[in-house]
């Protein structure tokens, strides 16, 4: 339960600074910040405060790709 609610935290920031269509390709994108993984990857295997931080950097618009 907490992997889905980490998800859908994450999906709630991005949509609320963006859309839902961002949201959702932000989550299934690799991301440099996690060393090319998806985000969705990185929460099934628990390492959500990366992805937190990943997706903060997104919305605060310091992510770099």
């Amino acid at each position: 339960m907490t992997r889905l609610k980490a998800a859908h935290a994450v999906f709630r920031l991005i949509e609320d600074a963006d859309n839902d269509q961002v949201a959702r390709g932000w989550l299934i994108s690799a991301n440099p910040r996690l060393g090319g993984h998806t985000p969705a990857e990185f929460i099934r295997e628990d390492k959500i405060p990366d992805v937190y931080r990943a997706a903060a950097a997104f919305v605060e618009g310091s992510d770099y790709a």
